[in-house]
């Protein structure tokens, strides 16, 4: 087998749980970014879920828990 040195090009799935069911799955080209991030977690995540559910995150670099509370808040 050959190598040729391009790397192939990164994606980034991220979806829910709930009931052991995904939901709201979504994948993007390249490194997941906090602005994309937020905005799948607003317009995908939120709805998909009932309301008052408990949502449980790792720790990654660009969920930013203080925007992320803000927006289930205004939810």
């Amino acid at each position: 087998m050959r190598i040729s040195g391009k790397r192939p090009t990164r994606i980034g799935p991220v979806a829910g749980q709930y009931k052991g069911k995904f939901v709201a799955p979504f994948t993007s080209g390249g490194t997941m970014k906090a602005p994309l991030f937020e905005q799948w977690f607003k317009d995908r995540l939120l709805k998909a879920l009932p309301k008052g559910r408990v949502i449980i995150m790792d720790n990654a670099a660009f969920r930013k828990k203080e925007v992320l509370h803000k927006i289930t808040k205004e939810y």
